[in-house]
């Protein structure tokens, strides 16, 4: 253990709570980057806003986009000319 900070972002208001979370293995980084077009999503104006305030009323999101940060930092480089 390194010491980083796990972060949590909430949103929402609804009863239902869901939890997603990411990365619990450090060379597993694709569902992070889906989080945040999640909430990237989540901030739009457009003409969806009627699906997102949807959500918001009948979801509360608990989002830990990275379960495990010491562990990218564990994981050599996974590259051809690495």
């Amino acid at each position: 253990m390194q010491g980083r900070s796990i972060y949590l972002i909430k949103a929402g208001t609804g009863k239902t709570k869901v939890m997603l979370w990411s990365q619990m293995h450090g060379d597993e980084p694709t569902a992070t980057m889906a989080l945040f077009d999640l909430l990237h999503f989540l901030n739009q104006t457009d003409e969806l806003d009627s699906i997102r305030r949807h959500i918001l009323e009948h979801l509360t999101l608990y989002i830990v986009p990275m379960l495990n940060p010491d562990g990218p930092k564990c994981i050599p480089a996974a590259t051809p000319w690495a």
